[in-house]
């Protein structure tokens, strides 16, 4: 039988999240979904949301490409609430990609950067680039006033009901 301890921590973290098992000490720490600022999107769906993350919706409104950029490895809390909100571990996201690669029903898997400055270094660098970080690494840095952060189902990080604030 295989335990946790075989797992690598961050694995076994993922397991324990989607499971339903709380996050201790990031309860309060919620993620954003960042764009440039120049998008005209201000607003997704929780639907939108996930269906960019797992590769059904590849372009924008406006014809250009969507360049999903995952929460940065070295991020923990980002990781793992965000595969909590997808439903689904890393492995299998990353099968889903490569299956939609390989079929030709995409391009190119997310973007995994190393860290919340690489993550908006990469966002600049795709104007159809759309990123997840954690609230204070976004609103926290130096880069951030050439994004923005959207609202899902119109509710910001602030707002009662907000999709990624668990």
């Amino acid at each position: 039988m295989l335990t946790t301890t075989h797992l690598r921590p961050v694995a076994a973290a993922i397991l324990l999240v989607l499971a339903g098992m709380p996050l201790i000490g990031a309860e309060q720490e919620a993620l954003v979904v960042v764009v440039n600022s120049g998008r005209p999107e201000s607003n997704l769906s929780r639907i939108d949301l996930l269906s960019i993350f797992i590769g059904h919706a590849q372009y924008w409104g406006d014809r250009t490409e969507i360049t999903p950029i995952l929460p940065p490895s070295a991020d923990m809390v980002a990781t793992l609430k965000f595969h909590e909100f997808i439903g689904m571990p890393p492995n299998k996201l990353k099968q889903k990609w490569s299956a939609k690669i390989a079929a030709r029903e995409a391009r190119r898997p997310p973007v995994q950067p190393k860290d919340s400055a690489e993550a908006l270094t990469r966002l600049a660098n795709f104007p159809g680039g759309i990123a997840v970080l954690t609230r204070s690494s976004f609103e926290g840095s130096p880069q951030a006033s050439g994004f923005k952060a959207l609202t899902i189902d119109g509710l910001g990080p602030d707002d009662a009901g907000y999709s990624l604030a668990r």
